[in-house]
């Protein structure tokens, strides 16, 4: 290999013989011989140098490393840039980035890396929050910041990167730049995130010996990459190569086609997520006359509900699938059921074939049964199951962990639904589906069994991403000591948290059925012929975090007056919904959920409304004896004229109405009060007249056709 001989070099060598004759100038000396590399052609100044302890320790180290790691033997550890590898430092702030950086000799914490070398972490430059850029050494001596490519590649790290402290735009902005000024000076083909490092293993560049020197990373992320890729496209830099061995996708195309008649296996019995007790037996009575499936009791709930479990296959590997832990989260539970109509079909029975041979499927459907009576989280006992895992006080959790134990089940998912209001973070998609492999100590430690978890789950998202692009979030990863996930990954099986989210006009999570059916059906045919050993579990690291900035209607700069003073408003309304006395129904009550600035955050539903003010509603004048005496108003008209509350003598018992007006009392008060919490009841006007109704929190466009109120409220 040739290497540049350039005036950064030079320098080096020069400095190398000052280091051997005259030590006691060393560190004055050698600062002045680095930072004239801040003479280099396209420097435009931007660039301010301020160089790392770069003495005869570190370039001993530095020839240490590449000989013990790459092979290679040199007189100077000096490189020919190849790529440029963007990074995040995960540390909050520049100076202690810096001293990450700064000396010679790796400390004694970095325990995942230290094997291969007590050569310390570095980097060519480093990139402040603010965008300014740190040149910390010669671009054609090695850092060690990237494994198996050291050698060819110029790094960059920018500070920050974790939740607190994501990257910013100016950083982003300063990577592009740098990027260009690197392509000008060097021959460069490759601009990479160092979390696509392993894509590189098999490749010409690729020169680490230790095949099992790997570590996991996650930085700078896609999103940032495919900006800066973007922004420098004209460039023309080469992709990056294919992972060597992928083989996920091998039964993707199947996938597509079962999919494809996914109708044919949907279990028309349950079509709405307030599934009882009572509904599933029968249908458990069913697979029990079928002779390929074998149904048992294995418990009971608190109030004696029993608990089932259905399993069908012979294989060696146990898979052990668990949903409505929490009474109220059925969607996977549906399902369920859909997989078992899926596996008793004469379709794909090539395809079934050897993912019954391969593995043993176990289905508990239905864990809290008494929650799911009366659609609530929690059991008869008033305990959340998931936080029971210690104590096993419950009948339910002390069935969870003794078929767990019994099967010594290879793989556990553990299925749930999750707030309608989370997003994937940065972005308005609503998180529909999170995964999580769950951490089994504090210190989120990754083994193989956790490590599997993670990349079972980098097939499924790729699957889920053909069909809900941008709408797969990662469930908060904290270890729970009380939650059943955490401890069945801590007890050797590798487990996945399924959480089912919110998806648009899809209120009896119909939808999110269909995409658990195909990321279920993933998974198992992945665990059946293990093609998802092949994934890299920085494509896990990659999905992005749940967070919370969902509302299901957000209204932008509206007008509101308050004491004389005119202010301008977001409001985030969310609409509850509220089981009535079966269980089987509900109705919604809606809330104002924050107001102020909400340019952050996002709506199901986003309407900007500028320009209008916001009026109260008023009371109608007239009082009716009962609620029936309303069915004949013109409604669209009345609440054209802003009435948005109607008087009844005899209310009814209920706490709704399908009317979409608010029904009140004879003794109730109008609260002209615009606060988080309160029932968003009011209209936006502008011009002089009424534009916009929000009735219980449901948008009305006033001269529309139609009404989109889907219950108004009785208020005693």
């Amino acid at each position: 290999m040739k290497y540049i001989q350039n005036d950064e070099l030079k320098a080096f060598k020069t400095a190398s013989f000052i280091i051997t004759s005259m030590r006691k100038v060393l560190f004055i000396l050698g600062a002045v011989l680095i930072l004239s590399c801040g003479t280099a052609k396209n420097n435009t100044g931007r660039i301010i140098d301020r160089p790392i302890v770069f003495n005869e320790e570190r370039k001993e180290l530095s020839l240490e490393y590449m000989k013990e790691r790459y092979g290679l033997e040199q007189e100077e550890p000096t490189i020919e840039p190849k790529m440029v590898v963007l990074h995040w430092t995960a540390i909050p702030t520049l100076e202690r980035s810096f001293g990450a950086f700064k000396n010679p000799i790796l400390p004694g914490a970095r325990t995942a890396i230290s094997g291969a070398g007590n050569l310390n972490v570095s980097t060519h430059f480093l990139v402040d929050r603010d965008g300014k850029i740190y040149r910390l050494m010669p671009e054609t001596l090695m850092g060690r910041h990237v494994i198996g490519l050291n050698h060819t590649a110029i790094g960059v790290e920018n500070v920050g990167g974790t939740k607190d402290t994501p990257l910013t735009s100016e950083q982003l902005e300063a990577n592009i730049w740098l990027v260009n000024y690197l392509k000008s000076k060097y021959d460069i083909d490759y601009v990479i995130g160092h979390h696509e490092y392993t894509n590189f293993e098999g490749h010409e560049l690729w020169l680490e010996k230790d095949a099992s020197y790997r570590t996991q990373k996650s930085d700078p992320g896609d999103d940032f990459m495919v900006k800066v890729r973007a922004a420098t496209q004209d460039l023309q830099f080469k992709p990056v190569p294919e992972k060597s061995g992928a083989s996920f996708s091998q039964n993707s195309e199947v996938l597509s086609q079962i999919l494809a008649s996914y109708e044919d296996y949907r279990e028309l019995s349950l079509s709405e997520r307030r599934i009882k007790h009572e509904d599933i037996q029968p249908l458990l009575e069913k697979w029990k006359e079928h002779p390929d499936f074998k149904v048992q009791k294995v418990g009971a709930s608190i109030e004696g509900r029993a608990l089932s479990l259905v399993s069908i296959g012979s294989g060696d590997t146990d898979v052990f699938l668990w949903s409505q832990m929490h009474g109220d989260e059925s969607t996977a539970t549906m399902a369920i059921f859909d997989i078992f109509n899926f596996l008793a079909s004469d379709s794909f029975q090539k395809e079934k074939e050897a993912l019954l041979k391969n593995t043993k499927l176990h289905f508990l459907p239905m864990l809290n049964p008494d929650g799911a009576e009366v659609f609530q989280r929690r059991n008869a006992l008033g305990i959340d199951v998931n936080r029971d895992a210690l104590r096993l006080q419950s009948p339910e959790a002390k069935t969870l962990k003794r078929v767990r134990d019994s099967l010594d089940a290879d793989f556990g998912f553990n299925l749930h639904d999750q707030s309608r209001y989370y997003n994937a973070e940065g972005t308005a998609n609503p998180a529909t589906i999170s995964f999580l492999a769950p951490a089994y100590d504090f210190e989120k430690s990754v083994n193989e069994v956790r490590g599997d978890a993670m990349k079972l789950i980098v097939g499924m998202n790729r699957e889920l991403q053909k069909y809900v692009p941008g709408k797969v979030g990662r469930y908060n990863d904290d270890f729970e000591p009380r939650a059943f996930g955490d401890n069945i990954q801590k007890w050797g099986t590798s487990t996945i948290l399924i959480e089912s989210g919110g998806f648009p006009n899809d209120p009896e999570k119909q939808e999110i059925r269909k995409l658990n059916f195909l990321a279920l059906l993933t998974a198992l045919f992945s665990i059946s012929d293990e093609s998802y050993k092949s994934a890299d579990i920085s494509e896990y690291e990659a999905i992005p975090w749940n967070d919370s900035k969902l509302y299901d209607l957000k209204l932008t700069g509206l007008e509101y007056e308050l004491q004389g003073e005119k202010y301008v408003l977001d409001l985030g309304i969310n609409r509850g919904e509220v089981s009535t006395g079966d269980g089987k129904k509900f109705y919604y009550r809606s809330r104002i959920a924050d107001q102020g600035d909400l340019s952050t955050n996002y709506g199901y539903e986003s309407v900007d409304v500028s320009g209008t003010t916001l009026k109260f509603g008023k009371i109608y004048s007239e009082t009716f004896s009962d609620i029936k005496a309303l069915e004949n108003l013109d409604f669209a008209s009345l609440l054209s004229q802003g009435y948005a509350f109607f008087r009844v003598k005899n209310l009814p018992k209920n706490n709704f109405t399908n009317y979409p007006v608010q029904v009140v009392g004879e003794k109730f008060e109008l609260s002209e009060n615009l606060q988080v919490g309160v029932n968003p009841t009011f209209f936006l006007e502008k011009d002089g007249r009424l534009k916009y109704a929000v009735i219980n929190g449901f948008f009305q466009e006033l001269e529309a056709p139609g009404i989109k109120v889907e219950n108004g409220l009785i208020l005693k």
